[in-house]
């Protein structure tokens, strides 16, 4: 095939890498190529670097690879294994019934593929130390080599003593199917191996903190440089009436071990009491299944399967009645809060019986070499405003830095995170943020991320006490593009940069195996607080659509980056997945980052707001506010729409173009104290609550399904405009707080309302005649209040929108 013309493929200049850390490539597409062994000459005159050749053929066939343990520590036995296997090419899906009924790639989690049995296999694997110097091992599949069974298809080797440091692995396996086909394969591990710093003794004890608290002090002996900071976790069993030992929870924290180096150190925890009410048991207790790990890549340093508990003093919640305690209090999980900003102290927290000790991180910064100066952070040139008392964080991931379009975040006070071109693990990045958080809000405020910050949140939220815990916002932590599950480039592109002398680092937190270590440790309760989104290229069922070159290493659809089920967060809320946006810039679709109708939408999310939607007298807003619209395509099939009397700047025609005003909520108050009905009245809902005095109701519109051209404008958010139309109105009724008359807005306009509105200059309507074809309008409101919402907003088969003029 001639790959530089189009007769045989075709040839793009592009680049791979993630974030800003991009390589230039050439990627080369060759259509119906032939099976067999192919020859590829590679000629670059005058170049200096090395490089190195990737080939991606659409091919059922893939590679497995994986550690064989958690257990990374020095002088520990340690095995890489390996698999070919066969999963089905994505096809394109039918055509779905209704135009908004996209098809969407499959989106399950990233389990391990199903191994091919009936396959010998051979291999080899090129291992790098940490200093430079590479050696080869065989991949065996003969039972004895981390491979399970003897000629079962899999294959592996066993490891030589490693000392600490971080290490490559490029694995090449080899199988040939009964048919005499034989399929190649190659893939990359990346891992660290740690020194044993700490040492579990098998003793344990605990005290009486307060009412509700019981501390737990783990004992451990240094066999190194003792850590800043570890990562404890314990089971927490207790023994019930007839003196049987059960499960009552588990507490866990990143402590700060106390202690010098040839004294016990003390590893200290905290654990609700009231969970042992709950569970009917008390004294004596044992901790199972404690563990310790490096608070950087949550690799186990030391385990305990069983430690008797010293100590039968508890506090006074164990005594309490198991039915005066509610089990959903977030104290029970979470612990108490901690506002001050000082050295670090553990919190107490617990999940169906768990304590999660959270800390301050302002010491822990202290401990790892960081500033403790809350208004600066190291790296930038210039100090964060502190002008705010809550609002919302930007955060970027690894190695970027300032990315999201600010004017997208322009409803309240917005700050940038900044630590340009950076390589962090999840927990310093999560006390960088808190720093930096700290400096920019005094009160509180919420974090929209992208790729790694994402995960960087997920952790501060987790481990520590930050201004994410005061907030009130719908939305605490809004992520795009965050790998909760990896991507295999973590690993890849650090070696490529090797080749050309520049990179940010490895980054074990971002691999596969590294963040299922991580995942492992974020309990329920902080999953829940996270809203993530997720993007990939256009048409996902095509080989060759893809984002990015680095699109061919990443198994099944993704955004250039990160695979699609790889940006899944179990217990998370999933906003979805948009087509034709990629990771970052220079990739086939536009930035995820820069999609303005996701980041209006978590511009309101990420803020407590009462912004309504006035219907302006012409198509302008004062004080420069935005002009927002919605337009509707309505039945085009004898199309019965209708208007009368004063309707705004609203265009009714064969369709319906609806325009607002974005004006501040609070200015609005019920008429009457009493319930009243022609003092009733409904704004659009624009904000993430109601303003006060009113109740939420929503009109769904099933608009035209034949080449539908719904439309709109500005941030609409909740409202919804797609193939059909979401609205949702704020209805004043009475209320103890009442105006006399509407605010002055400095133009004219008017409010959904009645014909026979107390308060109306003028009165009208727009009849909007809705899709005929299996009609799917819907009503959502309050049994209270729905007769007094359709007064205004009618429901049916078709829909009427009664307004009228007030200023």
């Amino acid at each position: 095939a001639d790959l530089s013309t189009g007769s045989g493929g075709k040839r793009e200049v592009t680049s791979i890498g993630m974030e800003e850390q991009q390589y230039p490539a050439e990627l080369y597409t060759i259509y119906r190529a032939p099976a067999g062994r192919w020859r590829v000459t590679i000629e670059a005159p005058g170049t200096s670097s090395g490089g190195f050749l990737m080939v991606a053929p659409e091919s059922t066939y893939g590679l497995y690879s994986y550690l064989t343990t958690t257990n990374l520590v020095a002088g520990q036995p340690l095995g890489l294994g390996a698999y070919l296997f066969s999963e089905p090419l994505p096809t394109e899906p039918a055509p779905p019934e209704k135009e908004d009924q996209e098809t969407l790639p499959p989106m399950t989690l990233p389990n391990a593929p199903a191994p091919m049995r009936d396959i010998v296999v051979e291999g080899q694997i090129t291992l790098q130390h940490p200093k430079g110097q590479q050696i080869v091992l065989p991949l065996l599949d003969d039972g004895k080599s981390n491979d399970g069974q003897a000629r079962d298809g899999q294959a592996g080797a066993v490891l030589p003593a490693l000392e600490p440091g971080l290490y490559r692995a490029h694995l090449r396996l080899r199988g040939t199917l009964p048919d005499g086909t034989i399929v190649e394969r190659t893939g990359e591990q990346l891992f660290p191996v740690l020194q044993e710093s700490l040492k579990l003794t098998g003793r344990a004890s605990s005290w009486v903190i307060d009412d509700q608290r019981l501390g737990l002090r783990l004992e451990a002996e240094s066999r190194a440089a003792i850590p800043a900071q570890a990562l404890v976790y314990t089971e927490v069993w207790g023994t019930d009436a007839r003196g049987t030992l059960i499960p009552v929870g588990w507490a866990s924290s990143m402590v700060v071990p106390k202690g010098q180096s040839g004294t016990p150190i003390q590893l200290e925890l905290e654990f609700d009491s009231r969970w042992l009410a709950l569970a009917g048991t008390s004294a004596p207790l044992v901790l199972r299944n404690a563990r310790v790990q490096d608070a950087d890549t949550f690799v186990p340093l030391t385990t305990s399967a069983e430690i008797p508990l010293a100590g039968t003093a508890l506090p006074k919640g164990a005594l309490t009645a198991p039915q005066s305690i509610d089990a959903n209090n977030p104290e029970l999980r979470m612990g108490r809060p901690v506002k001050s900003q000082g050295a670090a102290t553990p919190g107490s927290t617990a999940a169906g019986g768990n304590t999660l000790g959270r800390t301050q991180p302002a010491g822990l910064a202290q401990a790892q070499g960081l500033a403790t100066n809350r208004s600066r952070t190291p790296g930038l040139s210039a100090p964060l405003r502190q002008s705010a008392s809550e609002g919302i964080l930007l955060v970027h991931g690894y190695c970027s830095g300032t990315l999201w379009p600010a004017g997208h975040f322009d409803d309240g006070p917005t700050v940038e995170f900044s630590d340009v071109n950076q390589n962090r693990s999840h927990n310093l990045f999560a006390q960088l943020i808190d720093q930096q958080g700290d400096a920019a809000f005094s009160s509180a405020y919420t974090i929209v991320a992208h790729s790694q910050g994402g995960a960087a949140a997920l952790e501060l939220y987790t481990r520590y006490w930050s201004g994410l815990d005061y907030s009130q916002a719908p939305r605490r932590i809004q992520t795009v593009g965050t790998p909760y599950w990896g991507t295999p480039l973590a690993g890849l592109i650090a070696w490529i940069g090797q080749l050309f002398d520049a990179s940010c680092g490895a980054n074990w937190n971002l691999t596969n195996a590294g963040s299922l270590l991580w995942q492992a440790t974020i309990p329920p309760w902080a999953r829940s607080q996270v809203h993530f989104a997720t993007t990939a290229h256009g048409k996902w069922w095509i080989f060759e659509s893809v984002c990015h070159a680095s699109s061919l290493i990443l198994w099944g659809i993704d955004d250039g980056v990160v695979s699609v089920s790889s940006g899944q967060l179990p217990g998370g809320n999933n906003l979805g997945m948009k087509r034709d946006w990629c990771h970052s810039d220079s990739m086939a679709y536009g930035e995820q980052y820069m999609d303005y109708s996701r980041n209006s939408e978590m511009d309101v999310y990420g803020r407590v707001s009462t912004h309504v939607g006035v219907i302006p007298a012409t198509a302008s807003c004062p004080g420069g506010q935005p002009l927002l619209t919605i337009h509707m395509d309505d039945e085009d099939s004898s199309n019965a729409n209708g208007r009368g009397g004063w309707i705004g700047a609203t265009t009714s025609t064969n369709n319906t173009t609806l325009r607002f005003c974005r004006v501040p909520g609070n200015g609005f108050r019920a008429l009457s104290s009493s319930n009243i009905i022609q003092n009733h009245y409904a704004v659009l809902k624009l904000g993430t609550v109601c303003p006060n005095g009113s109740v939420e109701f929503s009109r769904y519109f099933d608009n035209e399904d034949h080449n539908n051209a719904n439309s709109f404008a500005g941030p609409i958010t909740p409202n919804t405009s797609n193939n059909n139309t979401r609205l949702v109105f704020c209805l004043f009724r009475s209320s103890s707080s009442t105006m006399t008359g509407f605010p002055n807005l400095g133009a004219a306009y008017g409010v959904f309302a009645a014909s026979n509105f107390s308060q109306a200059l003028a009165t009208g309507y727009v009849y909007t005649d809705d899709e005929d074809s299996w009609n799917n309008n819907s009503y959502s409101a309050g049994s209270g209040w729905i007769v007094d919402a359709q007064r205004m907003v009618t429901a049916g088969n078709n829909t009427t929108l009664r307004m009228a003029r007030v200023k």
